[in-house]
C-alpha cells in the first residue's frame, strides 16, 4: 500500500469514540471509581519531579487536586515538600489566604499558613503581632471556628509573658462574652 492510500485511509476512518458513545455499549452502566487519596501516587510522583528537576508546574498541579479536596492530607505533605525543596515560598502565604477566603473553617490552609511562617520568616515579633491581627477578624466573622482558635493558640504558645500575651487573652475573653456567653444566656432564658 501506498502512503498516499494509507493516508486516505486513515483521513476516511472514524475517529475514536469513548466507550460511553458507542452505541454497542449502550446499555452499559458505568461504575464510579474512586481511589481516594493516594500516597503512592505522590511518592511516585515526587520522585519524578525529583528526577527530571521539573517543578514549575506543581504548585498550580496541586492547587488544582485541593481545589477538587481541601482535606487531602498527602497533596498537602507533597505541597509542602515542594516548597521547601524547590523554595517555592513567595506567594504561598497569599495563596492560603484565598482559601480560607473560600473556606474559613479549612484546618489544612490554617496549617498551612503556620508552616510557610515557621520555614520562611519564623515568628519574630512584627509577624506575630501581624498574625494576631489577621486571625482576630478571621474569629471575629466566625467566633466557633475550630481551625482558627487553634491556629491563635499555636502563636500564643510561641509566646512568653508580655503584652502580647494580655492580648490574646482579652481578645479571648471578649470574643467569649460576646459571642458565646450571649449564647448561654439566652438559652437558659
Amino acid at each position: 500500500m501506498s502512503r498516499s492510500e494509507s493516508d486516505s485511509k486513515s483521513d476516511s476512518s472514524p475517529k475514536h469514540l469513548q466507550y460511553c458513545d458507542r452505541p454497542e455499549w449502550s446499555d452499559v452502566v458505568p461504575i464510579e471509581q474512586d481511589d481516594g487519596p493516594n500516597a503512592v501516587f505522590w511518592e511516585h510522583r515526587r520522585l519524578i519531579v525529583e528526577i527530571s528537576g521539573h517543578s514549575s508546574n506543581e504548585l498550580s498541579f496541586i492547587a488544582s487536586i485541593i481545589k477538587l479536596d481541601s482535606k487531602n492530607y498527602h497533596a498537602w505533605q507533597y505541597r509542602q515538600w515542594v516548597l521547601k525543596t524547590y523554595v517555592l515560598w513567595s506567594d504561598e502565604l497569599q495563596y492560603v489566604d484565598h482559601l480560607l477566603q473560600e473556606d474559613i473553617r479549612n484546618n489544612s490552609a490554617w496549617n498551612q499558613c503556620y508552616f510557610v511562617i515557621a520555614h520562611t520568616t519564623g515568628f519574630k515579633d512584627d509577624i506575630i503581632e501581624r498574625e494576631l491581627g489577621y486571625v482576630e477578624k478571621r474569629i471575629e466573622l466566625c467566633p466557633d471556628n475550630e481551625s482558627a482558635w487553634n491556629y491563635l493558640r499555636g502563636i500564643a504558645r510561641l509566646l512568653l509573658a508580655s503584652l502580647t500575651d494580655q492580648r490574646i487573652w482579652n481578645f479571648c475573653r471578649d470574643s467569649y462574652e460576646n459571642n458565646f456567653l450571649k449564647d448561654d444566656f439566652n438559652s437558659q432564658q
